[in-house]
Parts: structure tokens; C-alpha cells; sequence
């Protein structure tokens, strides 16, 4: 349970650690007020629709993770990230649709879908600095080493509009070396360049076959 996760976690300071269980027993009144009977051997009421929009942020958005995690909790799932989108809409699962689901692996785990998720309505933001960084950002190493970082700097992109992955992937094609978008331009279709799902593994993919970065 969350209440055994959060006071067996070490690195959490004494204040911390009373904050989040606070934070957890308040989310749990909300949940419960207003519930005028309950079932023994009932299924786990599911999450609530969560729309990301400004109202949505910093607390709320909190409340809302916390009911996810007991949801799932209670009610195992074998993919509990494609579950849990579902409860993502409006704004929310335009987000997820545009960027949030690039930020993270494509066999994401809980964890994976946690940390992006507070990243884009909970943890403080430096969007306008990202967008900058974002478009400025050139390969020093591997393709890999490029794709994470230019990942992890569109996750903090967390106000106004996401970036369009056609956009995305007009940033990261001219932040690669010249010798892989040169490569990339002669061998791959304009489809492949212009999105950022299939740029990505045909720029790994090109540099394993003829480089060594």
C-alpha cells in the first residue's frame, strides 16, 4: 500500500515523509466524502477523468496520481500505462498524444508513466527555457545519448501548446551530425524524417550500421 511505500522509503526526511502521508489521507477523505455506503468484496471504485487543464495542476493533479496508484493497487493490471491513459483526456490526452508518450520508452513500466506525468502537472516548470534549449540542442555523442536528452528537455515543456511531432522531429534531425542527417536524407523516405517516432530509430539504426560515435 501507499502508506507502507512512503514509511519504509529512507531517503524521505521526517517532514517529507509526514507531508505525503498527509497528503495521501487527504486524498482518501476526498474519495471517500460523499460515499454514503459501501459493498464488502466490491471492485475498487476506478480513477476519475483527469482533463490537464490549469485547474488541474500542481494539487490536483497530485490527487489525482494518488488515485491511480491505489487504484492499480487494488486491481493488478499486466499494462497498467495503457490503462491509465484512458483516464487522460482533453488537454490531458492531447499532451500524452503530442509528447508525453515520446518522453518515455516504448515498453514503458508504471514507473516510466509516473515520472512524466508529475513532470507535466506537478513538479515546477522551466518550459520557455526547454523550448529554447530544444531547438538549439545538437548530437555530441551517440543517437541514443541525443534522443534521451532531446526527450527529457520536451518533457519540461509543460505550459501552453506542446510542440507537434512534425516540429519535434524538424528539431532533431538538424540536431544531428551532419554525416547522419546526410545519410538519413539519401536512404529514408520524407515520411520517416518528418516524424519524430520513426526518425528516432532510423537515425540508431544508421549509425549502428556505418559509425562508431
Amino acid at each position: 500500500m501507499l502508506f507502507d511505500k512512503v514509511n519504509s522509503d529512507i531517503s524521505l526526511t521526517p517532514e517529507l515523509r509526514e507531508k505525503k502521508l498527509t497528503e495521501i489521507t487527504d486524498y482518501l477523505d476526498s474519495r471517500l466524502a460523499g460515499v454514503s455506503s459501501f459493498r464488502s468484496g466490491s471492485r475498487s471504485a476506478q480513477p476519475e477523468k483527469f482533463h490537464g487543464r490549469t485547474a488541474d495542476h500542481g494539487q490536483v493533479a497530485k490527487n489525482w496520481w494518488y488515485g491511480v496508484e491505489l487504484y492499480f493497487t487494488a486491481e493488478p493490471t499486466h499494462n497498467p500505462v495503457a490503462k491509465a491513459v484512458t483516464y487522460l483526456h482533453d488537454d490531458a490526452r492531447y499532451w500524452w498524444q503530442q509528447s508525453g508518450s515520446q518522453a518515455i520508452p516504448s515498453n514503458p513500466t508504471f514507473a516510466d508513466f509516473k515520472q512524466v506525468f508529475l513532470s507535466r502537472y506537478v513538479k515546477p516548470s522551466d518550459s520557455a527555457a526547454a523550448r529554447a534549449e530544444i531547438i538549439h540542442l545538437k548530437q555530441t555523442g551517440s543517437v541514443e545519448a541525443f534522443a534521451t536528452e532531446f526527450r527529457n528537455i520536451n518533457s519540461r515543456i509543460t505550459v501552453g501548446t506542446p510542440i507537434d511531432t512534425t516540429t519535434l522531429a524538424g528539431y532533431f534531425f538538424s540536431g544531428l551530425k551532419k554525416k547522419v542527417s546526410n545519410a538519413l536524407t539519401t536512404h529514408e523516405s520524407l515520411q520517416t524524417i518528418h516524424s519524430l517516432a520513426l526518425l528516432i530509430p532510423a537515425a540508431e539504426e544508421m549509425e549502428a550500421k556505418h559509425w562508431q560515435c
